[in-house]
């Protein structure tokens, strides 16, 4: 996102929002199944309880999403802070933290 930026390449559209809000979708489901398949894993490697494992596993990946979905809210909402002022970060130092 930082790259795509720094190009000019990157513009937030509604399009963009919704394929945004897809592919989060598309890795929340992603992780749940994974998570099913983990927990029972885990739980025959190491004798642990099933069920949580299951409940960890669910509140790690709640926890990394939060984090994903803030960062994202910071970048664009500095991205329309930036546009709203009509100023070009050329020649700026980047002030946000950049998505991992």
């Amino acid at each position: 996102m930082d790259l795509a930026e720094r190009r000019k390449e990157l513009t937030p559209f509604a399009e963009v929002d919704q394929a945004g809000r897809d592919a989060v979708a598309m890795m929340q489901s992603a992780f749940e199944r994974a998570i099913e398949t983990e927990a029972s894993t885990l739980s025959l490697k190491y004798g642990w309880e099933e069920r949580i494992v299951r409940l960890a596993l669910k509140n790690f990946s709640k926890a990394g999403l939060a984090v994903f979905n803030r960062q994202v809210l910071e970048k664009l909402d500095a991205m329309r802070r930036r546009d709203d002022a009509g100023g070009d970060d050329a020649g700026q130092p980047e002030h946000t933290q950049s998505l991992q």
